[in-house]
């Protein structure tokens, strides 16, 4: 991809009882000494171990909220993310929650909001890509073109 690196990594523990969303893949993309993380889904202990398994990956200057902001960040994730600025991807409760752990820790961050003229999308999963594609079409654009399409999950 250009001059970009793009890594996935993910809990890959031989553990069959957590959560789903604990493995969702999360995407680290580094563009000459900057970089950006995108990390899915995936909260609590997950996140906590990959810090300590990736401190590279997890200390990137933007940080995607993990799980769209819903969760509170564990206390030991904040040994391995250093952010310049956090996006949160939705405003219920637990982004607002999200937000005061960031304010307190005075970390920058931004609520994403609808805006006429979109350039870049995020897809969680495949569907929502391939749904996004369909509709980006549909309106007589492009895909990759008019719009980029981003997808990150497990």
């Amino acid at each position: 991809m250009g001059k970009a690196t793009l890594t996935f990594f993910n809990d890959d523990r031989p553990v069959t009882n957590i959560p789903m969303n604990y493995r969702s893949m999360m995407l680290n993309i580094t563009f000459g000494n900057r970089s950006i993380l995108l990390t899915a889904d995936v909260t609590g202990e997950s996140l906590a171990l990959l810090g300590e398994k990736y401190p590279e990956l997890m200390d990137a200057d933007i940080l995607k909220s993990p799980h769209h902001g819903l969760n509170r960040l564990r206390t030991e994730t904040y040994g391995h993310i250093t952010p310049e600025a956090v996006i949160i991807t939705n405003t219920r409760s637990g982004g607002e929650n999200l937000a005061n752990q960031f304010i307190c820790r005075k970390i920058p961050h931004y609520f994403i909001k609808a805006h006429d003229k979109i350039d870049i999308l995020l897809a969680h999963n495949d569907d929502m890509a391939l749904g996004a594609i369909e509709s980006i079409k549909a309106a007589g654009l492009v895909p990759g073109k008019d719009i980029i399409i981003v997808g990150c999950d497990a």
